[in-house]
């Protein structure tokens, strides 16, 4: 297979190899979550922290391994973590409707429930590069030739960049500068979004959903129950979360990334002898992510119905 921003649906006799692949899409999913753990403390991805999560959830295949890590590293053996939750989000659920959650989450950097032309353009920009992969080497399998050909090159970059801004002006409905999770879903309806989600669509739906191993998952890196959403709120008093943004804290990116995470445990509130056993054992709801001004100054802050779905 090539490496094109192709999103031609994959032949039946090649999403039947996925049957053998090395990995399966829970295997995506535990891979994310055990990074994401990595990320925090590295702030990257090495080869020998990529090596070692590898054999840790039971993948052996090493000439696979080192293939899978090229298709992420740009030659210094070393790669941002979000990479791989973009390549996850989009191949490690099934549903449409997940896909696009996932991913629109990785790029609200400061999960304020809404996106801004330049997180609309990476977005865009990552989703080529996984399509590039998949066209390289379909999830599980292990490439022919280098992987560095999934880089996307800077004339795929212009052109993209260039479809992001228009369909940006398509999607902003209230021309507030920001496009909420709700206006972001309806570009889904359009032709080539959605050519780009039958594509994976129709590779997640061949990849198997979990694969016999010999190693058995106990750590709390492999509870992966998916969160509730939080409804965006106003961006008022949010100075600390934006000059976190503003300093690349890790926790927010955290945040944003956290597709698969526990839900939180509820805090213990004093003097409330009669909260009942049943509040107990129900976790709370997250904090409620804040609103984003537009570059404008807009103080229109993203609609509780922009609420991203949840299982």
């Amino acid at each position: 297979m090539g490496a094109s921003i192709s999103f031609d649906v994959p032949a039946a006799r090649e999403l039947k190899k996925l049957q053998k692949a090395n990995v399966a899409r829970d295997d995506l999913i535990r891979l994310k979550d055990r990074l994401r753990a990595i990320a925090r403390e590295e702030h990257g991805i090495s080869w020998d922290s990529w090596a070692e999560t590898m054999a840790s959830i039971g993948v052996e295949d090493e000439a696979f391994v080192k293939n899978f890590f090229g298709q992420f590293d740009s030659g210094d053996n070393w790669w941002d973590y979000k990479l791989f939750a973009v390549y996850s989000a989009m191949l490690s659920r099934p549903e449409r409707r997940k896909k696009i959650e996932f991913a629109f989450r990785v790029f609200d950097k400061d999960a304020s429930g809404a996106l801004d032309e330049d997180e609309l353009i990476a977005l865009m920009q990552s989703v080529a590069r996984v399509l590039k992969q998949c066209n390289y080497a379909l999830p599980g399998i292990t490439g022919v030739g280098s992987p560095s050909v999934v880089e996307v090159t800077a004339a795929e970059k212009a052109r993209i960049e260039r479809a992001a801004k228009k369909l940006f002006a398509q999607l902003d409905k209230d021309d507030d500068e920001v496009i909420t999770y709700k206006e972001f879903s309806t570009g889904a309806d359009k032709k080539e979004i959605k050519a780009v989600l039958d594509y994976f669509e129709a590779i997640s739906a061949a990849l198997p959903e979990t694969l016999e191993r010999e190693i058995e998952f106990d750590s709390a890196l492999d509870n992966y129950d998916d969160a509730t959403v939080a409804t965006p709120k106003s961006k008022k008093g949010s100075k600390k979360r934006a000059a976190a943004a503003a300093a690349g804290d890790d926790d927010d990116d955290d945040a944003a990334d956290d597709d698969d995470a526990a839900a939180a445990k509820p805090k213990a509130k004093k003097g409330n002898k009669k909260r009942s056993k049943k509040s107990d054992a129900e976790p709370a709801s997250e904090d409620a992510p804040k609103g984003k001004k537009g570059k404008k100054g807009s103080k229109k802050a993203a609609q509780p119905d922009a609420e991203p779905a949840s299982e």
